[in-house]
């Protein structure tokens, strides 16, 4: 948690006033006239990195009540350096609600970790984590906020603001997201819950307590189904509301990864894939298959099953199982050279990018063989998925944070689009959507056209 936040380069109490010099609850806000502002975004700049030192230092707790408490005073004691630095600065008429913004946001920040310290004290772990990662949200976001104003913030650069067609500013480690029932819906890890935004506006059309840090969502069947760590929940898009539950531990031991698809889910469970009718909540089929199932795709032609952990590029123990969702059959199982991402299925192959490396494997699927493993020059990030609109593929990058854009015949790159960050990336009719979670918080919408 603290690499990533301590990666915007930001001094949260530097957005509000201390205690000792605050006489209003209310911001401050100064006419000034536009000569007296010329350099605010450079002030806003060399104020966002002031604090980055001091983050960088302070050590991530271990889960146990002191050690939050520890992280959350040493964190207080960086922002308090600075409490009185951003209520100083004098900004254009037109940004003043954004500064407004930053200062009440920092106010929360540090109400969240005073509220951390005294559940840690009181031993309550859970609260004490939940405050210091909501008061590290408010951090976060603050950084955003200025980029969409027009100001660099630490890594947040308003120049990938204006290059989307729209910018949606979210909350508390947003980082899953998927398309269905004419919306855009993004779980909200930390907060429990799924957040349904309106495509064209980004407008909050919902919002969805599901509980246990939702990850992956998918529609199924009429409805939106969402992973959580214990379970896999149904969202019927009328009502906005979870209407059932499947726990994991119904599934299976290891239940791991779901994938919705055409009224199916598919979920992973040690080396077993189970097929789920989402209507009766029954298995209709498990396979077994020759490899640890770490995730899964799925559309009505293909799915695809694979090998996956977290040691970045190794070689020698990934493999991909290849299903027909007709018969419900296995028909081949692929060694793979390298870790890979998600695969992008195409008419006569299927695509995986390196996962932890450059490399990426093409398998023939005439011949269920690999037929190539061309070198991308760029290693894929976030969940590690592409996606495929028919005419390209896109991939994020761990090394500049950008989606590249490859040619599906000769999977060379065409193009570079530069989001706020990137974590998921899917498409949706003509729009590319790219999701970030911390440190930006934010769902972006590239049209294609204009994005190649």
């Amino acid at each position: 948690m603290l690499a990533a936040v301590a990666a915007t380069a930001l001094v949260i109490t530097a957005c509000g006033g201390s205690d000792d010099d605050a006489s209003s609850d209310e911001p401050t806000t100064t006419s000034v006239s536009a000569a007296e502002t010329a350099g605010w975004r450079d002030e806003v700049a060399a104020l966002c990195s002031g604090g980055a030192p001091g983050l960088a230092a302070i050590e991530e707790n271990d889960g146990t009540p002191p050690s939050i408490a520890a992280e959350a005073t040493a964190t207080k004691a960086v922002f308090e350096a600075g409490s009185t630095a951003w209520g100083s600065i004098a900004v254009p008429t037109d940004v003043q609600p954004t500064l407004d913004q930053v200062l009440e946001m920092g106010d929360e920040a540090l109400g969240h970790l005073d509220a951390s310290i005294e559940a840690a004290d009181a031993g309550d772990t859970v609260g004490a984590q939940r405050d210091l990662d909501e008061g590290f949200d408010r951090l976060a976001r603050t950084a955003t906020a200025w980029a969409m104003a027009g100001a660099p913030c630490g890594p947040a650069d308003p120049a990938r603001v204006e290059s989307a067609d729209l910018t949606v500013p979210l909350e508390m480690s947003s980082w899953q997201a998927s398309a269905g029932f004419d919306s855009i819906w993004v779980s909200e890890e930390l907060a429990d819950r799924v957040v349904r935004l309106d495509p064209d506006t980004g407008d909050v059309q919902a919002t969805i307590d599901v509980g246990d840090a939702p990850l992956r969502l998918q529609p199924a069947d009429g409805s939106m189904w969402v992973r959580t760590a214990s379970s896999y929940d149904e969202v019927d898009p009328d009502t906005n509301e979870v209407t059932r539950t499947l726990p994991k531990a119904d599934v299976g031991p290891a239940a791991n990864r779901s994938w919705a698809v055409d009224g199916a889910m598919w979920i992973c469970d040690g080396q077993q894939l189970h097929r789920y009718d989402p209507t009766t909540l029954t298995a209709t089929a498990t396979l077994d298959l020759e490899l640890e199932c770490g995730t899964v795709w799925a559309d009505d032609d293909l799915v695809v099953a694979w090998s996956y952990n977290e040691d970045a590029g190794e070689s020698g123990t990934s493999a991909a199982a290849f299903v027909d969702p007709a018969t419900n059959t296995v028909l081949a199982t692929v060694p793979l050279p390298v870790d890979v991402g998600g695969p992008a299925v195409l008419p006569d192959a299927v695509f995986f990018p390196g996962y932890g490396g450059t490399t990426a494997v093409i398998v023939d699927r005439a011949t269920w063989t690999i037929s190539a493993t061309p070198d991308l020059g760029l290693t894929a990030t976030g969940n590690g998925q592409p996606a495929f609109d028919g005419k390209s593929i896109y991939i994020g990058t761990a090394d500049h944070h950008d989606v590249a854009r490859l040619d599906p015949a000769t999977f060379t790159v065409t193009d570079t689009i530069e989001p706020l960050g990137v974590n998921a990336v899917f498409v949706d009719g003509d729009s590319l959507w790219i999701a970030n979670g911390q440190p930006h918080n934010v769902v972006q919408r590239f049209d294609i056209d204009q994005a190649g």
